[in-house]
């Protein structure tokens, strides 16, 4: 079965000033890293990466794959920001 649905939530930190700045001046701050990215794929189990742990291949494929696939968030903007400008230095 192919994976349709890519679970994910972040955990970060920066000197950026969320609320002031928005999300984008966040997001692209070299200051802001990644804490920890909680992540489940379907309805499978949810997973826990962080830095210092190798980053699940799985994840990067699926993140880099073209459709049909879907990224769902609870806050969606945030987290395509982080995946785009914070989460491929940790690849």
């Amino acid at each position: 079965m192919t994976q349709k649905i890519l679970h994910i939530d972040f955990e970060t930190r920066s000197r950026a000033d969320l609320f002031r700045g928005g999300a984008y001046r966040y997001a692209t701050d070299p200051s802001t890293e990644i804490i920890c990215m909680a992540y489940a794929f379907d309805d499978g189990p949810v997973e826990l990466w962080h830095p210092g742990l190798p980053f699940p291949d799985d994840v990067k494929k699926f993140i880099q794959a073209g459709a049909p696939r879907s990224l769902h968030a609870h806050n969606a903007q945030f987290e395509r920001l982080i995946v785009e400008n914070v989460l491929p230095s940790y690849w």
